[in-house]
Order: structure tokens, then sequence, then C-alpha cells
């Protein structure tokens, strides 16, 4: 039996294993899910993997999962699962670190049934320590040709989350990130009643990074979030004088009168 090259003495252990109640409609059987729904990572990142057990009543014995590389490459492992009634999930997890990159066909062997699961495995190593940044967006096959043997491309500002669902960037050595996800220009959204100054409008930006932050979390080519392009001074159309000025603001104005119980003094006089 040959070994994968980097003796794959693999980060792969048995986790908590969850019970459900006995079904009639439930399939027996075994099934393995992908808990991060993609077949595709990084040598940065965990492979988890759900194995999913199905049967009127469950007896304890191995599980065990052969991994073979496409250069020939193998291991197998072993665990020993415990019996239960109804259906159960071991939780298993591979380091990618000790893989090298490349496919993966991986056999999943339990209570007498087996599964097949396939994925690929793409280095997280770029071949440069500078970020050479591509600043919009790619579509479809043209974002592997964003990548360093393409147009040399290490990083991309995206603009949209779909940037990041699909294989071409980590297969082109390309990490990626959400690009103004606050928003952009002076102004949040572009819009001149939308002062820096409101906690209604910082609050609303945070809440726009916190969710793109939660989407990428589990991510191996998202090194981190952009938040903001240019913010800068509010201004308005001052409706006395009919002139663009960075005065007496109206989320400014209500600031200081909730502060001081009064109105602010005017730039004019």
């Amino acid at each position: 039996m040959k070994y994968v090259s980097l003796l794959l003495t693999v980060l792969l252990c048995a986790g908590v294993a969850m019970s459900a109640g006995n079904s009639d409609s439930a399939a027996k059987g075994l099934k393995v899910n992908l808990p991060l729904a993609r077949t595709f990572y990084q040598t940065n990142e965990w492979i988890d993997l759900a194995v999913v057990r199905t049967a009127g009543a469950l007896q304890a014995g191995p599980l065990t999962l052969s991994l073979a590389g496409d250069d020939g490459s193998k291991v197998d492992f072993a665990f020993q699962v415990p019996a239960g009634e109804g259906s159960r999930t071991e939780h298993l997890h591979i380091d990618g670190r000790l893989l090298r990159p490349g496919h993966y066909k991986m056999t999943t062997t339990c209570d007498g049934k087996s599964v097949d699961t396939e994925f690929d495995v793409m280095s997280h190593i770029r071949k440069s320590d500078f970020r050479l940044v591509s600043w919009g967006r790619a579509a479809k096959e043209q974002r592997f040709w964003q990548g360093e043997d393409g147009f040399g491309f290490n990083l991309i500002y995206g603009q949209s989350t779909g940037d990041t669902d699909d294989a071409s960037y980590m297969r082109a050595g390309v990490d990626s990130v959400g690009c103004c996800v606050m928003s952009g220009a002076h102004q949040m959204d572009l819009r001149l009643e939308c002062d820096w100054s409101d906690p209604y409008v910082t609050r609303g930006g945070t809440a726009r990074v916190v969710r793109r932050t939660l989407f990428d979390r589990t991510r191996g080519h998202v090194p981190g979030v952009h938040f903001y392009d240019e913010p800068g001074l509010s201004w308005w159309k001052d409706p006395q004088t009919g002139k663009m000025v960075p005065h007496m603001l109206p989320a400014q104005v209500r600031a200081y009168v909730s502060s001081f119980d009064r109105e602010p003094l005017r730039y004019t006089r």
C-alpha cells in the first residue's frame, strides 16, 4: 500500500455522533455529506465529513475510510463506531495540510455498505508575497485566467458573493476579497442623507460586513473583507443658500440638539 507523500498521519478523528429516532420511512443505508457543500478545497483547510448511518438497529463495528489520489497514493483509516437505533452521524475531519494537491477518491465503508466521494485539493501557497490585485470581477470561465499562470493576479477584489462560489479561483491560485462591502463613495450608498454621524447609517454598514464575513468564513481562499472605498466629508445642498456645503447636515444637527438641547450656530453667521 502506497501512502500519500506527506506521511498522511492525518488529523482524521471521529467526532460526537448525533442520534435520531427510528422512522419506517427513513432510507436504510450509508451517506456521506460534505457540510461545506463543495467538492474543492485548499491545503489550508479542514475537509469536514458527516457520515450518516441509517438502519433499524445499527451494530457496533468498524468505519473505514480509504483515500486514494490520482497519483497512485493511498491511505486507509479505521474507526470503531457504536451501536444505535434509527440514525447516527459520525463527524470526521481530514487535514488538508497533509494532502498533496490533486484529485482524490474516498471510499467510506460501514455497516456492510460503501459510498464513494470525490473531491479536489488545491495549494494555498501563492507564487509571490506581494498582493497582485485585480479590482473588479470575472465571470464563468474568465475566472480561471485571472490567476498567476494567466493574467498574473493573486487577489481579486470581487463585487459579489458569487465570486467566491466557483473553484476556478482556487485552481488558478487566486484569493478573493469582497470589495466595498459596507458601500463606497463619500456617503453610504451614494445618498447624501446617509451621513457618517448617523448611527443608523454606520450600523447598517456594519451589518453588511458581518454578513459577508460569516458568508466567507469557510472559504480558504478569502483572506479578509474590504470594508469601504473613499469615505469622506459629508455634504449636502443647503436649502437656505442653495449651495452644496459640508455644514448643517440634518443628521449632525440632530446629534447636536440631542447632546446640547439647542440648535447649533449656522456657518453663515
